[in-house]
């Protein structure tokens, strides 16, 4: 075929290209149609169209393929000496091809048989047989419409031709775009220099010169020459103009300044990430569009408005009229050059934007400029070799770039990759908070907020808005939840459309009563915002709702009601008591162990809450191979009747604003709460007398139910875990029936005594000593940790000491609207409200110091709002999450069940049922004399857990004592304890002990309330061998706790730690107790009285 004219290998311009060339000599018909000369043919640099055998393939695997015209011509060159080499260097860089189907097993990754390639393969046989393998001529695809992304199919496109994820992809060298094999890093010196300039990015659109082209081949095996690249910037320069013209539209759908359609084509001049997102999204669309009006073939004239003939006809029409690259092919080519270049961006912002460094300086930006410029007078701004690399700059470019890629996606409908885009764009979103703004909490005034430091830029409002809308469609379409956090104010406000807390939710400030202050005006751009944000908050509730609903059946295999009598000492069906109780499976079926029974203490604590909130951490620490068994008391949440004084939350709230206060912090304050305790206790009498559920309340009947549920489950020894007055529980059935404990853990224990006699009165006997290890921690920590630092523990003493004395002269005020998430009204912070703070979070000190230190140092400057956000918290916490309006609530009665994580009002029905309350004025008073001796910090705060008992007439029918333990039980009880627990001092636990001989004491060097207050990896061991292999620790173990006060890790920093300079991975028990002491909100209930 040589003889007759036609060239045994393609142009060199058809070549750089990957088009198919008809190889006419002197020059080929596409070139000449191009209104461009050809350069010619090299005979000696070999080239494989593998986009045109890769169409054949996908012809052949869908059946398409026309017989008369599939024939493949084999030429033999006369030069074989060159032809090994010459395959090797003529494989393309980029493994994306046009059209790509499913391969088949029959061929290589290029759709070429392999028989073929084996029967002319220069290495076949011993022989060096050079030779053309010639694309197969095979009609185009059936015609795909552009605008409507649901006429692309995955039989039109198979996603492993298009999957680009780095791991999987780029695992396989032969699959390295732009990158050298077996090379450890990438040769992208080429792209990913920020300082190159806009003519090494993006060249001009000139004409061809002919005399500088080359009419015959060489034999060199240089690179190719310059004018390959200006071919590929000629067409690049083309595709980023469409791209400006007609595909920014989509993605300026919420910006009416026309970000991507104005800004981002400027920056593409300077950035080759978004040069080739650019190209590869316009060639997409544009191919698209041809292969639906027909393929390589202009539009027909009239087929677009009159205003854009001309247009269209200007640009990529104009120069690539019948001719031109394979516009699939070369939109996957940019696309893959892009991909590479996102990854070395995303590098580069983990290096300059790393925690710790913060946005660049861009006044020194400046003057490093104009430095270098008067020191390279001739280079360019961006040339200069020592301009300063911008964050900002690359996260913009990196934000806009993702927005390009979801839109390549959503012309196939890729639902899957547009949600491995969506990962990426939370990342990037947040990235001014988790890189560069200190992680802290909510009171530390010093850290800055997003809400009111983070000034976005432009790029990151036009790609969030892109984002939102891409997040609905793919959550509409897949049935799940959007990425995007609809309540964070922060980010929103950020973009434009700021939320506001009304009633506990989160809505847009747009949604606002028309009467409130200030009133918002609804503009066109504010209502499409607030549109797509009640979308996207719809979907995240249907998302929640169908997940509900598919737990909901296993939910219902592991819960169950139980109906017990009323009184277990005369039962009868008449008057029966609902149990809720739950269960959480194991999770190993190795070596079945029975359940495993754990309350949370309160009293008044829900069992089933506190094992939907930390169930699988307590299974972790105790053995994956039992179960997890709890639930509600009687009188408790979903087991009713409860113990309900009030009748509706409304009631509860105004009797908590009648709070008398602390009885030191004035004169007659324990005369006030006296009268308070005998109003209370005659409320909640009237309101139960109909149930009789406060006859039956006491601890002896939470411990037959408890025996009931057992025998329930058909084991016959109980395994049980109780925390707190889950104690007193633990010990009333060992004490009633003896002999049907297996395994029973005691952890922050009430003193038997003292519960079920005459009341509690030395249980804060360790309480200072919590308030001492503050004040230790505190200064050994340093300003940077504490913010109540003094010279020495006992400067911080008086720092406390002096607050606490000044609030009850002069309380710090907030001022209504003080920030947008302040009171709405204004508050005061009193002697009484910080007192009650304070006994709250000393229950789990080395979570809580910080926040303890920085809300006492914030009252000494007067800024009241770090203790109001940590009052909200708890609030919430208390109530399972989420504030409630106040006139909004309905009847909570005591025969509803109730979710909650503790029913306030079960406390007093509870302690007072076990033990006799002050009948006297005068024994109240002593009882109140009696805590302040034995706590300084805590005594007069305690005083109204007593007052809540006094005034009662009705008494329980059955109370346990400790005259009813007769003998020991059937396997030793494991009581532990805290070297210094606030409300259940180690006294307590060498005391209950002593009733029960064969048992052992665990002591964990911690402070707080049980053994969860700080983590221990080794009390945690200890209790997985006890629940395992029944082993009891040697007398006078104790355990450390892992962490002191103010050196608590956040979780990033638990994940993996380093000592002794290298990494050390946590391990299962260390991970649970960190997790326990975290998120288990296990403490004797706080009363019922407001913070």
């Amino acid at each position: 075929m040589t003889g007759l004219g036609i060239a045994p290998v393609p142009c060199i311009r058809c070549k750089a290209r990957r088009v198919k060339c008809d190889k006419r000599q002197p020059g080929c018909a596409r070139c000449e149609k191009s209104a461009q000369p050809c350069p010619g043919y090299n005979r000696v640099r070999k080239f494989l169209d593998e986009g045109e055998n890769l169409r054949h393939k996908i012809a052949k695997g869908t059946g398409s393929r026309r017989s008369d015209s599939s024939s493949a011509s084999v030429v033999r060159d006369s030069t074989p000496a060159k032809a090994a080499g010459s395959v090797k260097q003529a494989s393309p860089k980029t493994p994306f091809v046009a059209s790509p189907r499913s391969r088949t097993d029959d061929t290589n990754g290029a759709g070429i048989d392999p028989a073929i390639i084996h029967e002319h393969s220069p290495l076949a046989g011993g022989q060096s047989k050079p030779e053309d393998v010639y694309p197969l001529n095979v009609h185009p695809a059936s015609s795909i419409a552009m605008i409507t992304p649901r006429s692309f199919s995955d039989l039109d496109f198979d996603a492993a031709y298009f999957d680009i994820d780095p791991q999987v992809y780029y695992a396989d060298p032969i699959n390295c775009c732009l990158l050298i094999p077996d090379a450890s890093q990438a040769d992208d010196d080429e792209f990913l220099d920020p300082t190159q300039t806009a003519s090494s990015m993006l060249s001009p659109i000139t004409s061809f010169d002919p005399s500088a082209q080359s009419g015959s081949g060489g034999s060199s095996l240089s690179a190719p020459s310059d004018q390959d690249d200006d071919d590929e910037e000629h067409e690049a320069s083309h595709l980023i103009r469409y791209f400006a013209d007609f595909t920014s539209q989509w993605l300026d759908i919420f910006d009416m300044e026309k970000f991507f359609g104005t800004v981002v084509p400027v920056r593409a001049v300077h950035s080759a990430l978004l040069k080739n997102s650019l190209a590869a999204v316009a060639a997409k669309q544009f191919g698209s569009l041809r292969k639906a009006s027909g393929a390589r073939s202009s539009p027909e004239h009239g087929s677009y408005p009159p205003h854009e003939q001309s247009h269209w006809r200007s640009t990529l029409d104009i120069h690539f009229d019948k001719s031109g690259p394979e516009w699939f092919y070369k939109a996957a080519s940019f696309y893959d050059k892009a991909i590479g270049q996102m990854m070395a961006s995303l590098q580069t912002l983990r290096v300059c934007c790393s925690p710790g460094q913060p946005f660049p300086n861009y006044a020194a930006d400046a003057q490093n400029l104009a430095k270098s410029r008067s020191q390279y007078p001739g280079a360019s701004p961006l040339e200069s070799p020592h301009r300063p690399s911008n964050c900002e700059d690359v996260a913009d470019d990196l934000l806009a770039a993702i927005s390009v890629f979801l839109l390549y996606e959503a012309l196939d409908n890729r639902q899957a990759e547009m949600m491995q885009h969506m990962k990426g764009a939370q990342y990037l979103l947040t990235l001014d908070v988790d890189q560069n703004y200190q992680i802290c909490n909510a009171t530390d005034k010093s850290c800055p907020r997003i809400a009111s430091s983070l000034t976005p830029t432009k790029a990151w409002v036009a790609s969030f808005w892109n984002f939102a809308w891409v997040d609905y469609v793919v959550s509409y379409t897949r049935h799940t939840a959007p990425h995007i956090d609809t309540e964070n104010m922060s980010m929103w406000k950020a973009a434009g459309l700021p939320l506001c807390d009304f009633g506990g939710l989160c809505i847009p400030e747009t949604l606002r009563d028309a009467n409130m202050s200030p009133p918002r005006l609804m503009t066109e751009t504010a209502a499409c915002r607030t549109l797509l944000w009640i979308v996207l908050e719809t979907l995240k509730f249907v998302a929640w709702t169908e997940m509900e609903d598919k737990n909901m059946a296993a939910e219902e295999e592991n819960a169950w009601s139980g109906r017990v009598p009323m009184d277990w000492q005369n039962p009868s069906d008449k008057e029966r008591v609902i149990l809720g109780v739950t269960r959480l499976p194991a999770r190993s079926t190795m070596n079945p162990l029975p359940p495993v029974f754990v309350n949370p203490g309160g009293p008044g604590g829900s069992g089933v809450y506190l094992v939907q909130k930390a169930g699988s951490v307590l299974q972790a620490i105790v053995g994956d191979n039992q179960d997890i068994i709890s639930w509600d008391p009687r009188g408790v949440g979903v087991s009713t009747p409860r113990i309900e004084c009030w009748g509706t939350p409304e009631k509860r709230q105004l009797w908590a604003m009648q709070d008398a206060g602390v009885v030191d912090e004035r004169e007659g304050l324990v005369y006030d709460t006296y009268s308070r305790g005998i109003a209370y206790s005659r409320a909640c009498e009237g309101a139960l007398n109909e149930t009789d559920i406060l006859a039956h309340i006491s601890t002896a009947y939470h411990a037959r139910d408890m025996l009931e549920i057992l025998d329930q489950t058909g084991h016959a020894k109980l395994r049980y875990w109780g925390f707190s007055y889950g104690t007193a529980l633990g010990g009333a059935f060992a004490g009633l029936f003896p002999d049907r404990v297996e395994r029973l853990v005691s952890d922050g224990n009430v003193d038997y005594k003292e519960w079920f006699g005459g009341g509690l009165r030395n249980y804060l006997s360790d309480a200072d000593k919590v308030f001492d290890a503050f004040d230790t921690a505190c200064h050994a920590a340093g300003r940077d940790k504490c913010a109540l630092w003094a010279s020495s523990p006992e400067a911080v003493q008086r720092r406390r000491s002096s607050l606490l004395q000044a609030l009850k002269i002069r309380p710090v005020l907030i001022p209504a609207n003080a920030r947008s998430s302040g009171p709405e009204l204004p508050e005061r912070v009193t002697y009484t409200r910080l007192q009650r703070l304070t006994r709250a979070l000393v229950y789990n000190p080395v979570y809580n110091a910080p926040a303890l230190a920085r809300v006492y140092a914030a009252l000494e400057q007067g800024d009241g709002l770090p203790f109001y956000d940590i009052v909200v918290l708890l609030e919430k916490q208390q109530q399972g999450g989420g504030s409630k309006l106040l006139c909004s609530l309905t009847d909570t009665p005591a025969t509803m069940p109730l979710e909650t994580p503790a029913e306030p009002d079960a406390l007093a029905g509870i302690m007072c049922a076990d033990a006799r309350a002050a009948e006297s004025l005068d024994e109240f008073e002593a009882y109140t004399e009696d805590l302040r001796r034995s706590s300084r910090w805590m005594g007069a705060t305690h005083a109204d857990f007593g007052a809540a008992c006094v005034g009662k007439t009705v008494g329980s029918k059955w109370r346990f004592s400790t005259d009813d333990i007769k003998a020991d039980t059937s396997f030793p009880i494991l009581y532990i304890g805290n070297i210094a627990d606030n409300v259940t001092p180690l006294a307590s636990a060498r005391n209950n002990s002593a009733l029960f001989p064969s048992s052992a004491v665990l002591v964990q060097k911690s402070y707080g309330h049980c053994s969860l207050a700080a983590p221990s990896t080794c009390t945690v061991r200890h209790i997985r061998a006890y629940f395992q292999n029944g082993t009891l620790p040697a007398a006078g173990t104790e355990c450390e706790q892992d962490y002191d006060l103010f050196e608590l890790p956040s979780p990033k920093e638990f994940a993996v730690r380093k000592r002794g300079g290298g990494e050390e991975e946590v391990d299962e028990l260390e991970r649970a107790a960190y997790e326990l002491s975290r998120n288990a909100d296990v403490v004797m209930h706080r009363g019922p009285y407001r913070l």
